[in-house]
C-alpha cells in the first residue's frame, strides 16, 4: 500500500467516526446503550472497515469515497437498534449526517485535482489528508453546537407526526444523490475544461442550501410542538371553564335555593304538625338527593387540581364509571400546575375511557395523590377495563391501548415524558380485567 492510499484509508476512517458522531449527538436524548459502549462499537466498526474498503475500491466499480455508502449501510441497523427511534426517525438523522459528511470529500476531491494534474482519481497526500480533517472537525462542531442544541421534544411522536418525517426523508436521500453525482469520476474532466471554480461554487451551495432545508425543518418541528402545547393547554382551560361555569351555577342556585328556604321551611313545618312522618322523610330524602349534586369537592388547597378532579369525577359519573379519589398533596409540587394538571388529566381521561368499555357492573376507576416524606410524588391509577389490550412499542418504552383507534396511547406517552422529563418512574401492570399504573417523582 503506497502513501497516498494510506492517507486515504486515514480519511475514510475519520469520516466514518464523523458521521457516527454526528448521527449520535443528534439521537442523543434517545439513546438506549451507554456513551462507553457507544465508542467501543464506533471505533471497532470503523477500524474494520479500512482494510475493507481497500478491497472494495480494488475490485469494484466504487472507487474514491463511494465506498464508504457500503459501509453506511451496513451500520445504519446498528444504529437503529442503539436508539429509541421510529424508522422514519432514526433513518432521517442518520442519512442527514452521512450526507452532511460528504461534503468535505467534496471541496477536498477539488483541492486534490487541483494539486495533483498529473492524477486521474482521488489521492490524497498529506496536505488533501489535512483539509479533509479540517473540514470534518468543522462539521462536528457544527453539528455539537448547533443541532445538538435542538429541542429533544421533536423525537416524540406525542409532538411530531410521523408523517412529517417520512416527508422531509426525500430531502437527505435528494442530496445524497447530488453529493454522489458531484464526486468526479474522473480528474481529467476539471483539468481539460477548468471546472474547478464551477465545482467549487456548486459545492458550496449545495452545502448552504442543505443548512437552510435543515433549518426550516426543525422550525416546522417545533411549530408543531407550540400546537400540541397550545392544545394540551386549551383543554386544561376547558376544563377549568367548565368547572367555573359550575361554580357560577352553583352559586346561582344557592342564592335561588337560600330564596325558597323559608318555604321548604313552612312546608316541612305543615308535615310535621299533620303527623304525616313518612311524607316528610320522603321529602327530605329527595331534598337530600337534588342538593347532592351542586357541591364541588375539595380536595386540596389547589384550585387548579380541584378543577381537573371535580371534571373527571363527573366524567365518570356520566360514563357510568364508579370513581375514588384519594388525595393528600399538603405543599407544593415538583412542576407547573399546568404540567401537573395535564399529567392527571392524561391520567383520568385515559383511565375513564377504558373503565367505561368494562362490563357495567365492573366499571371502575380510583387514583391516589400523595406526597410521602416530604420528598417523593406517589400518584397511583387502577380502572378496569375490557380485558383487551393492544401494545405498540418503539423501543424500549412500550404504549398501552385499550381501543383499536388510531394514536389512542398518545396519552400514555404524554405521561412517560412527564416523569421522564423530572427523572421520575413510571411502572405499568395490568390483569386480565385491571390496569396499574403507579408513578414516583422526587421533590
Amino acid at each position: 500500500m503506497n502513501g497516498f492510499s494510506d492517507y486515504n484509508s486515514l480519511s475514510a476512517l475519520f469520516e466514518l467516526l464523523c458521521v457516527f458522531f454526528c448521527a449520535y449527538i443528534i439521537a442523543k436524548p434517545a439513546l438506549r446503550i451507554s456513551t462507553t459502549v457507544l465508542v467501543l462499537d464506533c471505533a471497532v466498526f470503523s477500524l474494520a472497515c479500512v482494510p475493507a474498503m481497500s478491497l472494495i475500491q480494488t475490485h469494484t466499480f466504487l472507487i474514491d469515497n463511494r465506498a464508504l455508502l457500503v459501509f453506511f449501510a451496513i451500520y445504519f441497523p446498528i444504529f437503529f437498534f442503539s436508539v429509541d427511534l421510529t424508522p422514519a426517525r432514526s433513518l432521517t438523522v442518520y442519512l442527514w449526517a452521512v450526507v452532511l459528511m460528504m461534503f468535505p470529500a467534496n471541496i477536498t476531491s477539488l483541492i486534490d485535482a487541483a494539486a495533483h494534474p498529473k492524477h486521474v482519481t482521488m489521492s490524497f497526500g498529506v496536505n488533501e489528508f489535512t483539509m479533509h480533517l479540517v473540514l470534518n472537525i468543522a462539521l462536528c462542531l457544527y453539528a455539537y453546537f448547533v443541532v445538538a442544541k435542538w429541542d429533544s421534544r421533536i423525537f416524540s411522536p406525542h409532538y411530531t407526526p410521523e408523517s412529517l418525517w417520512m416527508g422531509w426523508l426525500s430531502v437527505p436521500i435528494l442530496f445524497l444523490g447530488l453529493n454522489i453525482a458531484m464526486l468526479p469520476n474522473d480528474y481529467r474532466v476539471l483539468h481539460a475544461y477548468s471546472q474547478y471554480g464551477t465545482y467549487l461554487f456548486f459545492s458550496v451551495s449545495l452545502f448552504v442550501l442543505y443548512a437552510y432545508l435543515t433549518s426550516i425543518f426543525y422550525s416546522y418541528l417545533l411549530e408543531y410542538i407550540h400546537i400540541s402545547e397550545y392544545k394540551e393547554a386549551q383543554r386544561l382551560s376547558d376544563i377549568q371553564s367548565l368547572q367555573y361555569k359550575s361554580l357560577l351555577s352553583q352559586i346561582e342556585s344557592d342564592r335561588h335555593a337560600r330564596h325558597d328556604f323559608k318555604h321548604t321551611l313552612h312546608l316541612l313545618s305543615q308535615l310535621a304538625a299533620s303527623g304525616d312522618t313518612e311524607g316528610l322523610r320522603s321529602y327530605i330524602r329527595e331534598y337530600a338527593k337534588e342538593s347532592a349534586g351542586t357541591i364541588m369537592q375539595k380536595y386540596c388547597k389547589n384550585p387548579a387540581i380541584n378543577a381537573v378532579l371535580n371534571y373527571y369525577e363527573t366524567r365518570a359519573a356520566e360514563e357510568g364509571v364508579i370513581a375514588s379519589l384519594q388525595v393528600d398533596l399538603p405543599r407544593p409540587l415538583p412542576m407547573s400546575d399546568p404540567e401537573f394538571c395535564s399529567l392527571l388529566g392524561n391520567i383520568m381521561e385515559n383511565a375513564i375511557d377504558a373503565a367505561k368499555d368494562a362490563p357495567v357492573a365492573a366499571r371502575k376507576f380510583s387514583i391516589s395523590i400523595r406526597i410521602q416524606n416530604d420528598s417523593m410524588l406517589y400518584i397511583v391509577s387502577s380502572n378496569s377495563y375490557d380485558g383487551e389490550l393492544i401494545l405498540d412499542t418503539t423501543g424500549e418504552n412500550p404504549t398501552f391501548s385499550s381501543k383499536k383507534e388510531k394514536h389512542h396511547g398518545i396519552g400514555l406517552q404524554s405521561i412517560r415524558e412527564t416523569v421522564d422529563k423530572y427523572n421520575g418512574t413510571l411502572r405499568i401492570s395490568t390483569t386480565d380485567s385491571e390496569f396499574f399504573l403507579d408513578i414516583a417523582i422526587g421533590i
